[in-house]
């Protein structure tokens, strides 16, 4: 029963730990609060609603399957087809020019005004909801209203046009588009050809590189060994300078045998007066030629690997260039590759929304799109809690708390166990 952890317990931990907890739970909120409110940018979503009315249509059932066609059950179809029509290309441009989003700072494309909206569908309902998600809330509901303002105006022009009418600009619009998809599909093969010459180009590129790099360490190199032959050279010199090159040696004429049989027979004088005569003789000192031999080597040493720096540094500018030049080359080709496929994937997307568009005037031909009329006109999201920050600090918070207790408790328990084996400890010691 000792053991039991009760209500009262459980309130003494907390008392005991308060400061703890406090600390785990505000220093990652006020952390993310700070991340939330200055370092993440914001975003709003502005919600129009449009919906489209129901006309009785006039189709004819082949067969039972038929009726699970969404494009027969009208006006699902007409919810779908208006989806459709909400995600066209040329509307988004008009969207983007209304809004005034093509400038700066928002640089605005199709593809990412594609990605800021969301077209849904109420379900069971004829409602269609546009929502807008940007980091501006004025701009997000302008762009909102804007598009459900252009799906209306499409609606009502679709809705008076006849349908063989209707039918032949779709099916303008699905040529075009097939016609322009084959050529940036023809130019991109022509592109994917000339691939072999990218590579030729960056298998050149790294020969020179690599050589660069080679003659810049040889250059580093050069120079270190140059500085030390001029260090040695200059020790050299100085040890010549106070170096004699000739060696004089005097010696009394009686040491040399030769000479003195010589002079004996040839001046008749005695030997004490000869010994009086000295020889003095001189000799190339061999530390001096020595040291000279090395000041010559040394020059020329110094010389030679001068002339061999100096050519790689002449060299070596017009290999950089060249390896900018060909890094420019491959950059070049690289991004008329990449803005090929970049304008193949919106194409493809284009065509694959004419191609919708055409189908489902082919399986509605009796019965042309009704209009659509505008029940919510988007307004600018609340400032207060933009982006959902409320809520994520909130979890911060309830989850930081959380944490904060469990810390608590077991530091507690920790703390208790290590108390009771001290009190065991001293309780065997007496």
């Amino acid at each position: 029963m000792e053991d039991e952890l009760t209500l009262m317990d459980v309130f003494k931990v907390l008392a005991r730990r308060w400061k703890l907890i406090a600390a785990v739970t505000l220093v990652p909120t006020i952390v993310v609060a700070g991340v939330l409110l200055f370092a993440v940018k914001p975003t709003y979503t502005s919600t129009a609603v449009v919906m489209v009315s129901e006309t009785k249509a006039t189709v004819t059932v082949a067969n039972p399957d038929q009726l699970a066609d969404p494009l027969v059950n009208m006006p699902s179809a007409s919810v779908v087809a208006y989806q459709s029509l909400a995600k066209d290309p040329s509307l988004s441009k008009d969207v983007i020019d209304k809004a005034d989003l093509a400038g700066e700072p928002w640089n605005m494309t199709v593809r990412k005004l594609a990605s800021a909206v969301k077209i849904s569908s109420v379900k069971d309902s004829s409602l269609i909801q546009i929502d807008v998600k940007l980091s501006d809330r004025d701009k997000a509901a302008i762009a909102a209203n804007a598009l459900a303002d252009g799906l209306v105006a499409r609606g009502e022009s679709i809705s008076r046009t006849s349908m063989p009418a209707a039918q032949q600009g779709l099916k303008d619009t699905y040529d075009t588009a097939k016609t322009a998809v084959e050529n940036i599909e023809q130019e991109l093969a022509a592109l994917y050809s000339k691939r072999d010459n990218v590579n030729d180009l960056k298998n050149v590129r790294e020969t020179i590189a690599g050589q660069f790099n080679s003659y810049r360490a040889q250059v580093q190199t050069l120079a270190t060994e140059i500085r030390a032959l001029q260090l040695n050279l200059a020790t050299r010199q100085s040890a010549l300078a106070s170096t004699h090159q000739y060696l004089t040696t005097t010696k009394s004429i009686t040491d040399d045998q030769t000479l003195l049989d010589v002079a004996k027979a040839t001046s008749g004088q005695s030997v004490l007066d000869l010994a009086r005569l000295n020889m003095t003789s001189q000799q190339i000192n061999p530390v001096w030629q020595s040291l000279t031999s090395d000041v010559t080597s040394l020059k020329t040493d110094i010389a030679y690997k001068t002339s061999v720096k100096a050519l790689y540094e002449k060299t070596m500018p017009g290999l950089e260039s060249r390896v900018l030049n060909l890094d420019k080359q491959v950059d070049m080709e690289n991004q008329t590759i990449t803005k090929a496929e970049r304008k193949k994937d919106l194409l493809a997307a284009e065509f694959s929304l004419a191609t919708t568009n055409y189908v489902s005037s082919l399986k509605l031909e009796g019965n042309p799109l009704p209009p659509v009329r505008l029940v919510q006109r988007a307004i600018p999201a609340d400032e207060k809690d933009a982006g959902g920050r409320a809520v994520k600090l909130a979890v911060t918070m309830v989850a930081a708390l959380l944490l904060g207790i469990l810390l608590a408790f077991l530091i507690d328990y920790i703390q208790t166990a290590r108390a009771a084996e001290a009190a065991g400890r001293r309780g065997e010691e007496s």
